[in-house]
Protein backbone atom coordinates (compact mmCIF):
# COMPACT_ATOMS: atom_id res chain seq x y z
CA UNK A 1 0.00 0.00 0.00
CA UNK A 2 0.99 3.26 -0.74
CA UNK A 3 2.12 5.35 1.71
CA UNK A 4 3.41 2.98 4.16
CA UNK A 5 7.00 1.34 4.64
CA UNK A 6 7.78 -1.03 1.77
CA UNK A 7 9.97 -3.98 1.39
CA UNK A 8 11.80 -4.50 -2.50
CA UNK A 9 10.66 -7.84 -3.92
CA UNK A 10 14.62 -9.48 -4.13
CA UNK A 11 14.75 -12.83 -6.78
CA UNK A 12 17.10 -15.91 -5.54
CA UNK A 13 20.37 -15.81 -7.23
CA UNK A 14 20.30 -11.53 -7.86
CA UNK A 15 22.28 -10.84 -4.51
CA UNK A 16 25.34 -9.81 -5.62
CA UNK A 17 28.15 -8.77 -2.78
CA UNK A 18 28.32 -4.82 -2.30
CA UNK A 19 24.98 -4.13 -3.92
CA UNK A 20 22.43 -1.49 -2.57
CA UNK A 21 18.59 -2.58 -2.13
CA UNK A 22 18.03 -0.15 -5.04
CA UNK A 23 20.91 -2.15 -7.19
CA UNK A 24 19.49 -5.18 -6.04
CA UNK A 25 15.58 -3.91 -7.45
CA UNK A 26 16.69 -2.28 -10.64
CA UNK A 27 18.37 -6.21 -11.96
CA UNK A 28 15.07 -7.12 -13.26
CA UNK A 29 13.11 -3.96 -13.83
CA UNK A 30 11.77 -3.18 -16.74
CA UNK A 31 13.74 0.34 -18.92
CA UNK A 32 11.31 2.29 -20.28
CA UNK A 33 14.00 4.96 -21.35
CA UNK A 34 16.13 3.63 -23.23
CA UNK A 35 19.31 4.32 -20.88
CA UNK A 36 18.18 2.54 -17.70
CA UNK A 37 17.87 5.91 -16.13
CA UNK A 38 14.19 5.32 -15.53
CA UNK A 39 13.12 1.80 -14.37
CA UNK A 40 9.55 0.14 -13.89
CA UNK A 41 7.74 -2.74 -12.19
CA UNK A 42 4.61 -3.42 -12.55
CA UNK A 43 2.52 -4.42 -9.12
CA UNK A 44 -0.99 -4.08 -10.80
CA UNK A 45 -1.84 -4.19 -14.31
CA UNK A 46 -4.05 -1.43 -15.75
CA UNK A 47 -6.17 -1.19 -18.64
CA UNK A 48 -7.34 1.08 -21.69
CA UNK A 49 -4.99 3.70 -23.61
CA UNK A 50 -1.57 4.61 -22.71
CA UNK A 51 -1.16 7.87 -20.80
CA UNK A 52 -1.05 10.40 -23.73
CA UNK A 53 1.45 13.11 -23.79
CA UNK A 54 -0.39 16.26 -23.04
CA UNK A 55 -3.19 14.73 -21.03
CA UNK A 56 -4.03 16.01 -17.26
CA UNK A 57 -3.75 13.23 -14.65
CA UNK A 58 -5.22 11.83 -11.69
CA UNK A 59 -2.57 9.79 -9.31
CA UNK A 60 -1.53 9.10 -6.15
CA UNK A 61 2.17 8.79 -5.55
CA UNK A 62 5.10 8.13 -2.68
CA UNK A 63 8.90 8.52 -2.80
CA UNK A 64 11.32 7.38 -1.01
CA UNK A 65 15.15 7.35 -0.63
CA UNK A 66 17.39 4.32 -0.27
CA UNK A 67 17.46 3.00 3.44
CA UNK A 68 14.68 5.06 4.11
CA UNK A 69 11.20 3.50 4.99
CA UNK A 70 9.14 6.24 5.01
CA UNK A 71 8.06 8.73 2.10
CA UNK A 72 9.78 12.09 1.59
CA UNK A 73 7.12 12.92 -0.80
CA UNK A 74 3.50 11.78 -0.79
CA UNK A 75 0.08 12.97 -1.59
CA UNK A 76 -1.85 9.83 -0.47
CA UNK A 77 -3.35 12.01 2.58
CA UNK A 78 -3.59 14.59 0.33
CA UNK A 79 -6.93 15.57 -1.92
CA UNK A 80 -5.99 14.22 -5.42
CA UNK A 81 -6.30 16.92 -8.10
CA UNK A 82 -5.79 17.09 -11.75
CA UNK A 83 -1.79 17.51 -12.84
CA UNK A 84 -1.05 18.44 -16.72
CA UNK A 85 2.19 16.87 -18.03
CA UNK A 86 4.80 19.01 -18.52
CA UNK A 87 3.51 21.93 -16.95
CA UNK A 88 2.48 20.34 -13.17
CA UNK A 89 5.16 17.53 -13.14
CA UNK A 90 8.32 18.73 -12.49
CA UNK A 91 9.99 15.30 -12.22
CA UNK A 92 11.27 14.34 -15.85
CA UNK A 93 11.03 10.51 -14.76
CA UNK A 94 7.91 10.38 -13.58
CA UNK A 95 6.24 11.97 -16.65
CA UNK A 96 7.97 9.31 -18.72
CA UNK A 97 6.86 7.10 -16.16
CA UNK A 98 3.41 8.07 -16.43
CA UNK A 99 3.63 7.73 -20.21
CA UNK A 100 4.13 3.81 -19.87
CA UNK A 101 1.02 3.19 -17.39
CA UNK A 102 -2.71 2.63 -18.03
CA UNK A 103 -5.93 3.08 -16.04
CA UNK A 104 -5.49 1.39 -12.83
CA UNK A 105 -2.35 0.95 -13.11
CA UNK A 106 0.12 0.47 -10.01
CA UNK A 107 3.55 0.90 -10.44
CA UNK A 108 7.08 1.00 -9.14
CA UNK A 109 9.56 3.22 -10.51
CA UNK A 110 13.33 3.63 -9.96
CA UNK A 111 14.47 7.28 -11.34
CA UNK A 112 18.49 8.31 -11.97
CA UNK A 113 19.52 11.43 -10.73
CA UNK A 114 19.13 12.94 -14.36
CA UNK A 115 15.63 11.60 -14.37
CA UNK A 116 14.86 13.26 -10.63
CA UNK A 117 16.80 15.64 -8.39
CA UNK A 118 20.02 16.29 -10.68
CA UNK A 119 23.59 16.09 -9.46
CA UNK A 120 22.60 18.77 -6.63
CA UNK A 121 19.86 17.24 -5.29
CA UNK A 122 17.44 19.23 -3.27
CA UNK A 123 19.22 19.67 0.12
CA UNK A 124 18.41 19.12 3.68
CA UNK A 125 15.78 16.76 2.16
CA UNK A 126 17.02 14.79 -1.01
CA UNK A 127 21.15 14.27 -1.20
CA UNK A 128 23.25 14.85 -3.85
CA UNK A 129 22.90 11.95 -6.69
CA UNK A 130 20.32 10.62 -5.23
CA UNK A 131 18.26 7.58 -6.81
CA UNK A 132 14.74 7.96 -6.14
CA UNK A 133 11.83 4.92 -5.81
CA UNK A 134 8.62 6.02 -6.72
CA UNK A 135 5.48 3.99 -6.34
CA UNK A 136 2.60 5.52 -8.79
CA UNK A 137 -1.34 4.89 -8.75
CA UNK A 138 -2.68 6.11 -11.81
CA UNK A 139 -6.38 6.59 -11.21
CA UNK A 140 -7.18 8.04 -14.28
CA UNK A 141 -6.52 10.81 -17.05
CA UNK A 142 -8.13 12.64 -19.35
CA UNK A 143 -6.44 13.96 -22.66
CA UNK A 144 -7.20 17.56 -23.63
CA UNK A 145 -4.42 17.91 -26.50
CA UNK A 146 -7.42 18.10 -28.75
CA UNK A 147 -9.52 20.89 -26.47
CA UNK A 148 -6.36 23.17 -26.08
CA UNK A 149 -5.23 23.38 -29.63
CA UNK A 150 -9.08 24.15 -30.24
CA UNK A 151 -9.79 26.64 -27.78
CA UNK A 152 -6.42 28.53 -29.42
CA UNK A 153 -8.25 28.70 -32.90
CA UNK A 154 -10.28 31.97 -33.94
CA UNK A 155 -14.34 31.11 -33.80
CA UNK A 156 -13.41 31.12 -38.28
CA UNK A 157 -11.09 28.04 -37.76
CA UNK A 158 -12.76 26.72 -35.48
CA UNK A 159 -15.44 26.55 -37.47
CA UNK A 160 -13.63 24.63 -40.14
CA UNK A 161 -12.48 21.67 -37.84
CA UNK A 162 -13.79 18.46 -38.57
CA UNK A 163 -17.41 17.69 -36.83
CA UNK A 164 -15.93 14.55 -34.84
CA UNK A 165 -13.33 16.59 -33.54
CA UNK A 166 -15.53 18.79 -31.94
CA UNK A 167 -17.44 16.55 -30.51
CA UNK A 168 -14.59 15.43 -28.63
CA UNK A 169 -13.45 18.52 -27.36
CA UNK A 170 -16.99 18.89 -26.07
CA UNK A 171 -16.69 15.93 -24.56
CA UNK A 172 -13.05 16.56 -23.11
CA UNK A 173 -14.75 20.19 -22.04
CA UNK A 174 -17.88 17.89 -20.08
CA UNK A 175 -15.25 15.45 -18.37
CA UNK A 176 -13.10 18.23 -17.19
CA UNK A 177 -16.44 19.76 -15.90
CA UNK A 178 -17.78 16.46 -14.32
CA UNK A 179 -14.42 15.70 -12.33
CA UNK A 180 -14.20 19.50 -10.93
CA UNK A 181 -17.83 18.97 -9.96
CA UNK A 182 -16.89 15.80 -8.19
CA UNK A 183 -15.13 17.33 -5.81
CA UNK A 184 -17.70 18.94 -4.32
CA UNK A 185 -15.97 21.87 -2.70
CA UNK A 186 -18.40 24.68 -3.60
CA UNK A 187 -21.01 24.24 -0.74
CA UNK A 188 -18.57 25.80 2.18
CA UNK A 189 -17.53 28.78 -0.12
CA UNK A 190 -20.76 29.56 -1.14
CA UNK A 191 -21.80 31.04 2.37
CA UNK A 192 -18.73 33.31 2.64
CA UNK A 193 -19.37 34.24 -1.07
CA UNK A 194 -22.61 35.68 0.50
CA UNK A 195 -21.33 37.52 3.13
CA UNK A 196 -19.96 40.12 0.45
CA UNK A 197 -15.93 39.81 0.82
CA UNK A 198 -14.06 41.85 -2.15
CA UNK A 199 -11.37 39.64 -2.27
CA UNK A 200 -13.22 36.54 -3.20
CA UNK A 201 -15.02 38.46 -5.67
CA UNK A 202 -11.77 39.67 -7.21
CA UNK A 203 -10.61 36.29 -7.38
CA UNK A 204 -13.94 34.46 -8.72
CA UNK A 205 -12.96 37.50 -11.88
CA UNK A 206 -9.83 36.43 -12.28
CA UNK A 207 -10.41 32.68 -12.09
CA UNK A 208 -13.70 33.24 -15.02
CA UNK A 209 -10.94 35.79 -16.99
CA UNK A 210 -7.94 33.32 -17.01
CA UNK A 211 -10.24 29.61 -17.10
CA UNK A 212 -7.15 27.68 -15.65
CA UNK A 213 -6.61 26.63 -12.30
CA UNK A 214 -2.76 27.57 -11.77
CA UNK A 215 -4.46 31.45 -11.43
CA UNK A 216 -4.43 30.07 -7.98
CA UNK A 217 -1.11 30.93 -7.04
CA UNK A 218 -0.87 34.43 -7.43
CA UNK A 219 -4.25 34.62 -5.99
CA UNK A 220 -2.79 33.06 -2.70
CA UNK A 221 0.55 35.20 -3.10
CA UNK A 222 -1.39 38.35 -3.06
CA UNK A 223 -4.34 37.68 -0.59
CA UNK A 224 -2.17 35.42 1.92
CA UNK A 225 -1.58 38.93 4.45
CA UNK A 226 -5.44 39.16 4.13
CA UNK A 227 -7.44 36.10 4.37
CA UNK A 228 -7.76 33.64 7.15
CA UNK A 229 -7.21 30.15 6.51
CA UNK A 230 -10.58 29.45 6.81
CA UNK A 231 -11.18 32.06 3.73
CA UNK A 232 -8.78 31.02 1.86
CA UNK A 233 -10.03 27.66 1.98
CA UNK A 234 -13.09 29.12 0.89
CA UNK A 235 -12.07 31.04 -1.79
CA UNK A 236 -10.44 28.43 -3.61
CA UNK A 237 -13.15 25.91 -3.34
CA UNK A 238 -15.00 28.93 -5.08
CA UNK A 239 -12.65 28.68 -7.73
CA UNK A 240 -13.46 25.03 -7.92
CA UNK A 241 -16.97 25.16 -8.66
CA UNK A 242 -16.45 28.34 -11.32
CA UNK A 243 -14.11 26.81 -13.14
CA UNK A 244 -16.35 24.29 -13.57
CA UNK A 245 -18.86 26.01 -14.33
CA UNK A 246 -16.86 27.87 -17.06
CA UNK A 247 -15.58 24.60 -18.52
CA UNK A 248 -19.33 23.26 -19.46
CA UNK A 249 -20.37 26.73 -20.71
CA UNK A 250 -16.86 26.39 -23.11
CA UNK A 251 -18.05 23.12 -24.14
CA UNK A 252 -21.46 24.82 -24.92
CA UNK A 253 -20.42 27.75 -27.27
CA UNK A 254 -18.21 25.61 -29.06
CA UNK A 255 -21.69 23.40 -29.76
CA UNK A 256 -23.47 26.60 -30.36
CA UNK A 257 -20.44 27.67 -32.63
CA UNK A 258 -20.78 25.07 -34.69
CA UNK A 259 -22.94 24.70 -38.11
CA UNK A 260 -23.23 21.57 -38.82
CA UNK A 261 -24.84 20.13 -41.65
CA UNK A 262 -28.43 18.33 -41.83
CA UNK A 263 -27.42 15.13 -41.66
CA UNK A 264 -24.58 15.97 -38.64
CA UNK A 265 -26.83 18.28 -36.84
CA UNK A 266 -28.47 14.95 -34.94
CA UNK A 267 -24.51 14.21 -33.56
CA UNK A 268 -24.29 18.03 -31.93
CA UNK A 269 -27.95 18.26 -30.39
CA UNK A 270 -27.50 14.99 -28.67
CA UNK A 271 -23.80 16.73 -27.48
CA UNK A 272 -25.45 19.81 -26.46
CA UNK A 273 -27.74 18.06 -24.83
CA UNK A 274 -25.59 16.66 -22.17
CA UNK A 275 -24.05 19.87 -21.43
CA UNK A 276 -27.21 21.98 -21.02
CA UNK A 277 -28.67 18.65 -18.43
CA UNK A 278 -25.39 19.64 -16.47
CA UNK A 279 -25.94 23.15 -16.61
CA UNK A 280 -28.53 22.80 -15.13
CA UNK A 281 -28.28 20.73 -12.50
CA UNK A 282 -25.03 22.89 -12.00
CA UNK A 283 -27.41 25.84 -11.19
CA UNK A 284 -29.51 23.48 -9.10
CA UNK A 285 -26.25 23.30 -7.30
CA UNK A 286 -25.67 26.64 -6.31
CA UNK A 287 -28.93 27.60 -5.49
CA UNK A 288 -29.96 29.40 -8.80
CA UNK A 289 -33.29 27.71 -10.03
CA UNK A 290 -34.14 30.34 -12.23
CA UNK A 291 -31.01 29.59 -14.74
CA UNK A 292 -31.12 26.09 -13.95
CA UNK A 293 -35.36 26.46 -15.55
CA UNK A 294 -33.63 28.10 -18.41
CA UNK A 295 -31.07 25.61 -19.21
CA UNK A 296 -33.78 22.57 -18.82
CA UNK A 297 -36.37 24.51 -21.03
CA UNK A 298 -33.39 24.80 -23.98
CA UNK A 299 -32.88 20.92 -23.31
CA UNK A 300 -36.36 20.61 -23.73
CA UNK A 301 -36.49 22.25 -26.66
CA UNK A 302 -33.87 19.01 -28.32
CA UNK A 303 -35.92 16.82 -26.84
CA UNK A 304 -39.23 17.55 -25.56
CA UNK A 305 -39.87 14.34 -23.53
CA UNK A 306 -36.39 13.87 -22.18
CA UNK A 307 -37.16 12.73 -18.67
CA UNK A 308 -33.99 14.38 -16.92
CA UNK A 309 -34.51 18.01 -18.52
CA UNK A 310 -38.52 17.37 -17.10
CA UNK A 311 -36.85 16.37 -14.34
CA UNK A 312 -34.41 19.13 -13.25
CA UNK A 313 -36.84 22.27 -14.62
CA UNK A 314 -39.12 20.39 -11.87
CA UNK A 315 -36.40 20.87 -9.19
CA UNK A 316 -35.86 24.15 -10.09
CA UNK A 317 -39.40 25.00 -9.99
CA UNK A 318 -39.95 23.62 -6.64
CA UNK A 319 -37.30 25.29 -5.61
CA UNK A 320 -38.94 28.90 -6.64
CA UNK A 321 -42.40 27.62 -4.92
CA UNK A 322 -43.86 27.61 -8.53
CA UNK A 323 -45.53 24.26 -6.95
CA UNK A 324 -48.01 24.27 -10.53
CA UNK A 325 -45.36 24.58 -13.11
CA UNK A 326 -43.52 21.77 -10.72
CA UNK A 327 -46.10 19.48 -10.85
CA UNK A 328 -46.56 20.09 -14.20
CA UNK A 329 -43.12 19.01 -15.52
CA UNK A 330 -42.51 16.28 -12.95
CA UNK A 331 -45.92 14.30 -13.51
CA UNK A 332 -44.31 14.95 -17.45
CA UNK A 333 -41.78 13.17 -16.23
CA UNK A 334 -43.24 10.56 -14.49
CA UNK A 335 -45.17 9.72 -17.83
CA UNK A 336 -41.96 9.22 -19.26
CA UNK A 337 -40.32 7.10 -16.67
CA UNK A 338 -42.91 5.90 -14.08
CA UNK A 339 -40.80 3.64 -12.07
CA UNK A 340 -38.02 6.46 -11.55
CA UNK A 341 -37.50 7.13 -7.44
CA UNK A 342 -36.34 10.42 -7.94
CA UNK A 343 -39.02 12.12 -10.16
CA UNK A 344 -41.46 10.11 -7.39
CA UNK A 345 -39.79 11.14 -4.70
CA UNK A 346 -39.71 14.91 -5.86
CA UNK A 347 -42.87 14.12 -6.58
CA UNK A 348 -43.81 13.55 -3.15
CA UNK A 349 -41.70 16.44 -1.54
CA UNK A 350 -44.29 19.13 -3.55
CA UNK A 351 -46.82 17.39 -2.02
CA UNK A 352 -45.67 18.06 1.22
CA UNK A 353 -44.54 21.41 0.85
CA UNK A 354 -47.40 22.65 -1.20
CA UNK A 355 -49.29 21.06 1.93
CA UNK A 356 -47.48 23.51 4.10
CA UNK A 357 -47.93 26.25 1.98
CA UNK A 358 -51.77 25.74 1.92
CA UNK A 359 -51.55 25.44 5.72
CA UNK A 360 -49.63 28.27 6.61
CA UNK A 361 -51.58 30.59 4.04
CA UNK A 362 -54.97 29.17 6.19
CA UNK A 363 -53.07 30.02 9.24
CA UNK A 364 -52.35 33.14 8.27
CA UNK A 365 -55.65 34.20 6.51
CA UNK A 366 -56.88 33.53 10.57
CA UNK A 367 -54.83 35.34 12.32
CA UNK A 368 -55.31 38.53 9.89
CA UNK A 369 -58.77 38.48 10.76
CA UNK A 370 -59.03 36.79 14.64
CA UNK A 371 -57.78 40.66 16.29
CA UNK A 372 -60.86 41.98 14.57
CA UNK A 373 -63.48 39.63 16.11
CA UNK A 374 -61.69 39.70 19.38
CA UNK A 375 -61.35 43.96 19.10
CA UNK A 376 -65.05 43.74 18.82
CA UNK A 377 -66.28 41.79 21.05
CA UNK A 378 -64.33 43.68 23.55
CA UNK A 379 -66.04 46.77 22.68
CA UNK A 380 -69.48 45.42 22.80
CA UNK A 381 -68.79 44.30 26.53
CA UNK A 382 -67.03 47.58 27.78
CA UNK A 383 -70.38 49.41 25.74
CA UNK A 384 -72.75 47.09 28.08
CA UNK A 385 -70.59 47.97 31.10
CA UNK A 386 -71.15 51.51 30.74
CA UNK A 387 -74.79 51.36 30.65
Amino acid sequence: MMGSTWTPRIRRGDCAPRQSPYQRLSQWMLDISGDRGVLKDIIREGAGELVTPDASVLVKYSGYLEHMDKPFDSNCLRKTRLMKLGEDITLWGMELGLLSMRRGELARFLFKPTYAYGTLGCPPLIPRDATVLFEIELLDFLDSAESDKFCALSSVQQDQFPLQKVLKVAATEREFGNYLFRQNRFYDAKVRYKRGKTEQKVCVKLALLHQKLCIAVPIRSVLRSRLTCIEHHCVFSLLFSFLWDVRKYQALLLLRRRSAPPEEQHLVEAAKLLVLLNLSFTYLKLERPTTALRYGEQALIIDRKNAKALFRCGQACLLMTEYQKARDFLVRAQKEQPFNHDINNELKKLASYYRDYTDKEKEMCHRMFAPCDNGSTDSSTNYKQEK
